[in-house]
């Protein structure tokens, strides 16, 4: 397919302090439903992804200001939709995929200076896309959740195409999460059904198989995978109506209660220099909350009230320094902020991988999604 070029236009961040331990940058408008921070372009850079009315934006931070790029459509609405950096082909090569409400899922490769679409799935509807090792076998899947009983899939990169297997074919879900829950190194996969049950899929050799989790929740909106205590143990954060819920597995689950309100999006990341991972939340009144485990509780924080916020957490400078990445709103016209702690987590670039911590995103769940 014939390569497109990007349009680059300038843009100054203001920054605005929030409650003393946090400031706020206005980078743009760039409003929307899908955000996420990564090497897009394949070229050591990270850079700030957005579904942005019914496109894909992508910004750079180059010179002490931010850039925008327009990618091209290939084909596709992504109005509502989500985006997702990663090494989808195993070819080493990062790659942006992106779908919503019709088109399918387009991959953007870009090359000799230009970005280059192709489709990988012809499903439309797409509420959230990740990329992972659900198969425990080092290798990247990508992983599609279509909306409205339209199930979880996973793409997978043959050599030469595309194959696609359904996980969950026609229950309600909503915001599924790859990662080691049961803190054995495992990878599963943790998708909400029908609002109200959370199911567990593991990859047995030749096919998902998905069990129950025996917990009761509220009406679920996501669910993450993360070391949300900063304690190296792994667990599963589920957001409901009333707080979040946080599972435990040693031998069986067991949950319990943190937050801040009912909470509708959840992740774990590192933000402060302690290099601790903690919980960040977006609650029914639009606060983004930090809840930091003290041992016994959780103590929250209201880092800013934000509507309708899409988060991702990263290094979107390429300083080693992690900041939050938040679209409010849904449309081009609306706010792209980012939010840096007044003592941030710098990563140590002489340690291991693992120090930049997890991919952390949460979506916008504030109202229907089509």
């Amino acid at each position: 397919m014939k390569g497109f070029k990007s349009i680059i236009i300038g843009i100054v961040a203001i920054s605005v302090p929030l409650n003393g331990a946090w400031r706020i940058n206005t980078i743009a408008g760039g409003g929307g439903d899908g955000i996420d921070v990564g090497q897009g372009r394949n070229d050591g850079a990270n850079r700030v992804y957005v579904v942005s009315g019914n496109s894909i934006r992508e910004y750079s931070y180059t010179g002490g200001n931010w850039g925008f790029a327009a990618l091209p459509s290939g084909g596709a609405d992504f109005g509502c939709g989500d985006v997702v950096v990663g090494k989808g082909r195993n070819d080493g090569i990062y790659r942006v995929y992106a779908g919503g409400a019709y088109g399918g899922i387009v991959e953007f490769t870009y090359t000799g200076g230009s970005w280059n679409p192709s489709v990988v799935s012809s499903r439309g509807y797409i509420e959230s896309l990740l990329i992972g090792d659900g198969r425990n076998d080092g290798q990247m899947q990508v992983y599609v959740q279509v909306y409205a009983n339209g199930g979880v899939h996973e793409c997978r990169w043959t050599g030469t195409g595309w194959s696609e297997l359904t996980i969950m074919g026609s229950d309600a879900t909503r915001y599924p999460a790859i990662g080691p829950g049961r803190n054995d190194g495992i990878n599963r996969l943790y998708i909400p059904q029908s609002f109200s049950t959370l199911l567990e899929y593991t990859w047995n050799g030749s096919s998902y198989t998905g069990g129950t989790i025996p917990i009761s929740f509220g009406e679920i909106g996501m669910v993450c995978v993360g070391r949300g205590r900063g304690d190296g143990t792994n667990r599963v954060y589920v957001t409901q109506v009333g707080n979040f819920k946080e599972l435990t597995y040693t031998g069986s689950w067991a949950s319990s209660n943190g937050g801040n309100g009912s909470v509708f999006s959840i992740c774990v990341g590192k933000l402060q220099a302690d290099g601790k991972d903690r919980v960040y939340s977006r609650n029914t009144s639009d606060n983004v909350y930090e809840c930091a485990w003290s041992g016994s509780s959780w103590n929250t924080d209201n880092i800013d009230a934000i509507t309708r916020a899409s988060i991702a957490i990263g290094e979107g400078r390429n300083d080693d320094t992690m900041r939050m990445y938040v679209a409010a709103g849904t449309n081009s016209s609306d706010p792209l902020y980012e939010i840096t702690n007044t003592n941030p987590y710098v990563i140590d670039t002489t340690g291991v991988e693992e120090d930049r911590g997890q991919k952390a995103k949460i979506r916008n769940l504030s109202y229907p999604i089509y």
